[in-house]
């Protein structure tokens, strides 16, 4: 029986720096010979390559190599690792033809152009996105995944100045990175060690609290897997059994879900069975409930369904005599092997069975796959925020996916300090700076390479809005020329409110949607006009000139304006200059059929349409 810290759902991860334990009192450049011996496609390789003068810590590059042999890489991911965590001492030839695929690799993580922290959670979230986007290969990410752990250890041993940026990092972008990819023991490490640092107050009180029973739970495990032992082997199975602890990470977590109170969490520790295939696995686990009460809402078949990233076991949480929850996960060998080191080692271990069997010609399975994302890019603004846009995406869609104020406004691009235009396609870590001014208006050219429908349906909706205002200009433009013909005031009328009431009373419409129709022809700014006659005609406003009856003119009266061969037509004084009797006249007749009255010299009257201007005299 082993037991070891770990968190719940997470594999066993193996002895730390295996291979660097009988290293520590020899020097760096046998520690290495000694760890190469692992490795015998570098063995030969990696010295000719390593230039020890420039390896400022021989230490951390052994310790580095050994975490990536843990991880059971192939050489060139291997390789391409080690170059990108020791760029001064390990430079691959490029003119070396044995080295060009690990070159090529290598190229990948230098291409990686990261904020040195996230700004929020959302952000982290992208960020690990683009990582798997821009690396695009599972061994190589694991390899990157080492690189940082290796690098959290250092900032644990001495805390530096970016220590927290570089934890925060690590916690929310690369230990869920870990998960994805199934090595789980990387997860906790980075998990644990982020913690630490992050909260190193709430960690060491958390630390007493485990210490304190410390006693109890490692009799209770001696004694539950005694009980487990006794209740399988009678049935013909006889599993490897490991007793562990949650880790301190998860722990936390969990104490943030029952209100701090550590006498809450009950199942501070967990059993994992491994046995050699999936029948006994689901035998065991049938004991198990049979002997222990399971709580049903805790039982996850994920050998029947496994997660994405290829994890297989099962999981159950079963009550014991005392009323406390204990988690029992059952998996086999290989289960387990591809547990902890995730799918980027699937193919070795197949390997390794393959050679054990003698099966020389059988083909090992491929792995569950990785998502890279092949149908999404992600570019990142000059302040370092990361921005997911669909493949194909130009500038102009980043621009949009920033604000919809700033793509409206754009004229032009940066991407990678170089000016670009507006229908340039982005690539993944393109580093995006948009150049607006206040001037720029959309147009319909931008319809014919904007991608995204958030960008083309802003841009839709901006040709609408100018079509509108234009519409709208026409329309105002109408109604005053109308207004002024018949002697009425649009802006004064307007600022009453009037216009607005007669258009809800009339259309149910505001005014401005009336403007709208007026300038695109649908509404006529006589029949707008006619409802302000009558309305007039009701309040009997002093402008009013009482209608013409047939009757004997009074000539020289100077009361009542005849129109020359009309009868019974409305009459106004136009208020624009508004003639008295001892004034010329000359009438113009507007399109509701009313006939305002100006003087010959009125400026307002020399606007409007000759051809209905009409001979009127005071009667």
């Amino acid at each position: 029986m082993t037991l070891q810290r770990t968190e719940s759902l997470a594999p066993t991860p193996p002895s730390p720096l295996t291979l660097w334990e009988p290293m520590r009192s020899q020097e760096p450049p046998d520690a290495l010979t000694l760890a190469l011996e692992s490795l015998p496609q570098l063995r030969e390789r990696l010295p000719d390559l390593l230039n020890l003068e420039l390896l400022e810590s021989p230490g951390r590059f052994v310790l580095l190599l050994n975490k990536l042999i843990q991880l059971n890489l192939e050489s060139d991911p291997l390789l391409a690792s080690l170059a990108f965590g020791f760029p001064d001492a390990l430079q691959l030839p490029s003119d070396d033809p044995s080295c060009a695929t690990a070159m090529g690799l290598l190229q990948r993580l230098q291409h990686l152009n990261l904020p040195d922290r996230p700004r929020n959670e959302q952000q982290a979230q992208l960020m690990m996105r683009m990582i798997m986007a821009l690396v695009n290969e599972q061994q190589l990410l694991a390899g990157l995944l080492a690189i940082q752990l290796e690098r959290l250890e250092q900032h644990s041993c001495a805390r530096k100045d970016d220590s927290e940026d570089v934890a925060w990092t690590s916690l929310h972008v690369f230990a869920p990175l870990a998960a994805r990819l199934g090595i789980f023991w990387i997860k906790a490490e980075l998990e644990d060690l982020a913690f630490r640092l992050l909260a190193p107050n709430t960690y060491q009180e958390l630390k007493k609290l485990v210490a304190s029973k410390r006693d109890e739970r490692a009799r209770k495990v001696e004694e539950l897997t005694k009980s487990l032992q006794n209740l399988l082997e009678p049935c013909g199975l006889t599993p490897e059994i490991q007793g562990r602890y949650k880790r301190f990470y998860s722990i936390h977590e969990k104490l943030r879900k029952v209100n701090h109170d550590f006498e809450r969490i009950q199942d501070l520790i967990g059993f994992r069975l491994l046995l050699s295939n999936v029948d006994e696995c689901y035998a065991a686990l049938g004991y198990i409930h049979e002997q222990w009460p399971p709580r049903k809402d805790r039982i996850k078949d994920y050998i029947a369904q496994p997660k994405p990233n290829g994890y297989q076991s099962l999981h159950t949480t079963i009550e014991l005599p005392d009323g406390e929850s204990v988690e029992v996960q059952i998996r086999t060998y290989e289960m387990h092997f591809l547990a902890e080191f995730g799918i980027a080692a699937h193919w070795r271990y197949k390997e390794q069975v393959r050679r054990d069997s003698n099966a020389q010609d059988s083909q090992p399975p491929e792995p569950p796959q990785v998502g890279f994302f092949p149908d999404s890019l992600f570019t990142v603004t000059p302040n370092g925020d990361i921005i997911e846009l669909p493949n194909k995406a130009t500038a102009l869609d980043f621009a949009y996916a920033v604000h919809t104020e700033v793509g409206s406004r754009t004229t032009g691009v940066k991407i990678n300090d170089v000016i670009a235009k507006l229908d340039s396609p982005l690539q993944t870590g393109d580093r995006v700076t948009v150049l607006t001014s206040a001037k720029q208006v959309p147009n319909k050219e931008w319809l014919g390479f904007a991608a995204t429908h958030r960008a083309r349906s802003k841009i839709r909706h901006a040709l609408r809005e100018q079509q509108r205002e234009q519409f709208r200009k026409q329309g105002w433009e109408r109604l005053e020329q109308e207004f002024r013909a018949s002697g009425l005031n649009l802006n004064r009328m307007v600022k009453e409110s009037r216009l607005e009431q007669e258009c809800l009373q009339h259309r149910n419409q505001t005014f401005e949607h009336v403007l709208f129709c007026l300038g695109e022809n649908s509404i006529r700014a006589s029949t707008v006009l006619g409802w302000f006659v009558s309305s007039q005609e009701a309040t009997v406003l002093e402008e009013l000139v009482p209608e013409t009856k047939p009757q004997a003119p009074r000539i020289g009266t100077g009361k009542t304006v005849l129109v020359d061969g009309l009868e019974q037509v409305p009459i106004r004084i136009a208020r624009c200059c508004t003639p008295t009797a001892s004034d010329p006249i000359q009438g113009y007749l507007a399109e509701g059929g009313l006939v305002s009255v100006h003087h010959p010299d009125c400026e307002a009257l020399h606007h409007l349409n000759p051809d209905r201007q009409v001979p009127v005299h005071w009667g």
